[in-house]
């Protein structure tokens, strides 16, 4: 597997991997709109085909992780995004961050296991993003209702 760094990931390949996964080629957190292809990002790549994609953005506040994506789950390709993002967020003081949401049992799971630690539930958050982004469903697939965002911020003690 190959990563590479992009600084803003606004090429086409990557925008069509967004619109993809995520529905769209933006994201609402905390209120506030995030066009992932603005963000950094690192892209995992096998034999030339994209396989995995993180996104992220650093702010005085903090370091923010907004997307992670593996083509292919349990590879291991979304824990090597994370720890090469880790690797370009570390060297800042500023805390590292990430947001998801209430119903996202799989992501809530996958972090803590690597050293994330819930931090702060905002509720009623989602109903907020959906004034911006109408398509946020109101239920999971597994049908629980999403509802609040939850904050995890990196303490490094992964217990993978």
């Amino acid at each position: 597997m190959r990563f590479r760094f992009i600084p803003k990931a606004d090429t086409p390949e990557i925008c069509s991997f967004f619109a993809e996964h995520w529905g769209d080629t933006f994201m609402v957190t905390q209120g506030k709109v995030r066009q992932l292809s603005e963000l950094s990002a690192i892209v995992a790549e096998e034999d030339r085909q994209l396989v995995g994609l993180v996104t992220f953005t650093i702010t005085p506040e903090y370091c923010e992780i907004v997307s992670l994506d593996a083509v292919v789950p349990d590879q291991g390709i979304g824990t090597a995004l994370l720890d090469q993002c880790l690797s370009q967020l570390l060297p800042h003081s500023n805390p590292i961050v990430l947001f998801t949401t209430n119903d996202n049992l799989n992501a809530l799971n996958f972090y803590m296991k690597r050293g994330f630690r819930l931090h702060r539930v905002h509720h009623g958050a989602v109903a907020l993003a959906r004034k911006i982004k109408p398509s946020i469903p109101l239920l999971s697939e597994q049908g629980l209702p999403i509802e609040d965002e939850i904050e995890l911020r990196y303490t490094g003690q992964s217990i993978c």
